[in-house]
């Protein structure tokens, strides 16, 4: 695995439908190279897991590595958005909305994510 420092990693669950539309989104609004995308189940997401102190079972939220520096949940999401840059730098100012209030928020799409796509999982491990 040759994963640098200085690359932006993205971390998801990769047996959540709406966790890999979500990737597909930002795929679609990045550009080339911008991002490096690894399921959490995957080796090289058990291997960072462990590299930045998480539990390699850990497969129940978005974890987003810039640089060395390891957010997740709705942090994770904000700083991949402001990240994209263009108009998506706004979503930078949700970061001083206090995390518990975005998490919750974060979670209740979790929750709710059946309404948003077709994913015939009953659940998302996010819950």
């Amino acid at each position: 695995m040759s994963i640098s420092e200085e690359q932006n990693i993205v971390l998801f669950d990769g047996d959540c439908g709406f966790c890999n539309a979500s990737v597909q989104w930002i795929v679609k609004r990045s550009q080339d190279g911008q991002f490096d995308y690894h399921p959490l189940q995957s080796l090289t997401g058990k291997i960072l897991l462990k590299k930045y102190g998480f539990s390699t079972n850990k497969n129940d939220s978005l974890v987003f590595i810039a640089k060395g520096q390891v957010f997740e949940k709705s942090t994770a999401a904000l700083n991949i958005a402001s990240h994209l840059g263009g108009i998506y730098t706004f979503f930078k100012v949700f970061l001083y909305i206090p995390e518990s209030w975005r998490d919750m928020i974060y979670f209740w799409v979790a929750r709710n994510r059946m309404l948003f796509m077709n994913d015939k999982k009953d659940s998302c491990k996010i819950v």
